[in-house]
């Protein structure tokens, strides 16, 4: 059964939500007290906030609007105490909405860090002697000012890295093509599965951000692949990211092979 509990949902769908609700269950809760606190102190000791004597309901209002500052504090009665006491509610109320507004502004101004998903596997094209990642733009605005730098890593050294300029990136798949490279001519004795791999790092613009990323693929995630035939399917021309056929596809759009930690394996085995 489908669940409908609203408040579960409000809660749970996003960060956003989540901080909405803890930060407005919190400023109820603190008005609330500080309400209380006032009708005691009104009844208990008999200290007016104002000149006339306020109901129970009164003060949970005017507890509400001290937090907001939208009371004429010039109709306080004179009582240094309560005068103390709605300062520092008034100073509560502050920071609340300090922290509110700081928190939408980085929300707004910072790109979420799914921004740009890599695949999780590479590939290597043996007739163009390349390697190949494949990228996707999650978000819904427009990527500018693509800076790719590659580098390989291999026994332990790292090779001259290769940079990349791409001018924008739409909501769509990007299959990306480094330059070509003689990694398979190296000494197979020297390949370390550990720590050799592909290393590529994008950075990006985005409207009042930038963004960057980077990723490693170890010579096991990284598979034989004739060609890049393999991006023209549909799916994968017009992503849609809810569907889960689409990941599947982003995932292993190709089927895997031989890997080039076998290549190595294989090589240092001929060499024996």
């Amino acid at each position: 059964m489908k669940n409908t509990n609203t408040l579960n949902l409000f809660i749970i769908k996003t960060p956003v939500s989540r901080f909405f609700f803890y930060f407005f269950t919190l400023f109820i809760f603190q008005s609330l007290i500080f309400g209380i606190l006032f009708f005691s102190i009104q009844e208990w000791f008999h200290i007016l906030i104002f000149e006339t004597e306020l109901n129970f309901v009164d003060s949970i209002y005017f507890s509400f609007s001290f937090s907001l500052q939208i009371v004429k504090y010039d109709l306080l009665n004179i009582n240094i105490f309560l005068r103390i006491l709605i300062l520092i509610q008034s100073l509560v109320g502050k920071i609340f909405f300090g922290i509110g507004i700081s928190y939408l502004t980085i929300k707004i101004l910072l790109p979420n860090e799914n921004t740009v998903v890599f695949a999780p596997i590479a590939f290597y094209i043996k007739n163009e002697e390349k390697f190949c990642v494949m990228l996707v733009n999650t978000s819904k605005t427009l990527l500018t000012n693509l800076k790719f730098i590659s580098i390989e890593k291999y026994h332990r050294r790292h090779r001259r890295p290769y940079v990349i300029f791409v001018p924008y990136l739409k909501n769509s798949v990007l299959t990306l093509k480094l330059e070509p490279t003689d990694i398979l001519k190296e000494n197979p004795r020297d390949f370390d599965p550990m720590e050799d791999g592909l290393k590529v790092s994008l950075a990006c613009s985005l409207p009042f951000s930038q963004y960057s990323i980077a990723v490693k693929y170890s010579f096991d995630k990284i598979f034989f692949i004739e060609s890049t035939d393999f991006r023209d399917v549909p799916i994968l021309q017009e992503p849609d990211l809810s569907s889960t056929a689409f990941w599947d596809s982003f995932n292993n759009p190709v089927n895997k092979k031989e890997s080039l930690t076998n290549y190595f394996q294989k090589k240092r085995k001929e060499d024996l």
